[in-house]
């Protein structure tokens, strides 16, 4: 725990964040493109949390990893609010300098991810390891990344990086 820091908030940040990216679809410079977020039933049972009319839903857990480098390749990274993976629950991440919050929504959520998660434990995790996988999956994404306009001439000049460590 750290002294002063409300833990609530910083959930309901990211939250907020990424009911707003499923509710609207926000244009990102000149894009016309962008797509909403897929939460599907979660978006609406969301609300009524993000209201302060309920708590969080149960099939709901949000963790939130700090970044304990101060590298700042490690800390340099923003990511959209994604969809990270689908199985019989999804998981969506979520990346800002310095944090990382990954949030799982759906029934089949197992109870110790539910237990473990800083919305049912206030805990935050702090890990070099999380944010080595953090910078992985930041390469991966830019490996993938269409090459047009500015980021295309500077693929062209530096490559794509291979290795971050």
């Amino acid at each position: 725990m750290i002294p002063g820091l409300d833990v609530g908030k910083l959930v309901y940040f990211a939250v907020s964040v990424f009911w707003r990216a499923a509710v609207h679809a926000w244009r990102i410079g000149k894009r016309k493109d962008t797509k909403r977020l897929d939460l599907g039933p979660f978006a609406e049972a969301l609300r009524p949390y993000l209201l302060g009319e309920a708590s969080l839903p149960d099939e709901t857990a949000v963790m939130v990893a700090i970044s304990d480098s101060l590298e700042s390749r490690y800390n340099a990274i923003a990511e959209f609010p994604a969809l990270g993976n689908r199985t019989e629950y999804r998981t969506y991440r979520l990346a800002i300098p310095g944090c990382l919050f990954v949030m799982f929504v759906g029934k089949a959520v197992p109870i110790d991810i539910r237990r473990m998660a800083t919305s049912g434990s206030g805990f935050l995790l702090i890990s070099s390891e999380s944010d080595e996988k953090k910078l992985q999956h930041w390469l991966a994404l830019v490996r993938q990344a269409p090459r047009r306009g500015k980021f295309k001439a500077f693929m062209e000049q530096f490559g794509t990086p291979e290795s971050a460590t």
